[in-house]
């Protein structure tokens, strides 16, 4: 079987606000992020294969927004319950933003600097 290459995570907490079609609008947080999708915590419950819209709420930059499905689900942890998100839509100067939040941070986590340069 061949192994497929995983987009390298970032632990890099940003709090969302997103409609589902059936959960209507609720907030949760992503616990790590990548250019392809995103590990996130909410206290609704989602069933896998599920899409939903999701904007990303940036403090000092423009909010991301983009379409994901739910692909898996994790263990609740305190309350919530934890989801891996593939992003299946997301415009250009969005999927850009994105880029450049990631590409200021180690796959570990480290925050590295420099401001983010896209503008909406």
């Amino acid at each position: 079987m061949d192994r497929v290459e995983r987009a390298p995570r970032y632990a890099v907490h940003i709090p969302f606000r997103a409609t589902h079609p059936l959960e209507g609008s609720f907030r949760g947080g992503t616990i790590n992020v990548s250019e392809s999708g995103f590990l996130f915590a909410t206290h609704v419950y989602l069933d896998v294969g599920h899409l939903m819209v999701v904007e990303l709420c940036m403090d000092r930059f423009p909010d991301v927004k983009c379409e994901v499905e739910i692909v898996r689900t994790c263990s609740d942890v305190k309350g919530a319950f934890k989801y891996g998100a593939r992003i299946v839509k997301m415009g250009k100067a969005d999927r850009q933003l994105l880029a450049d939040l990631l590409s200021n941070h180690q796959p570990d986590g480290e925050y590295i600097g420099a401001a983010l340069s896209v503008a909406r």
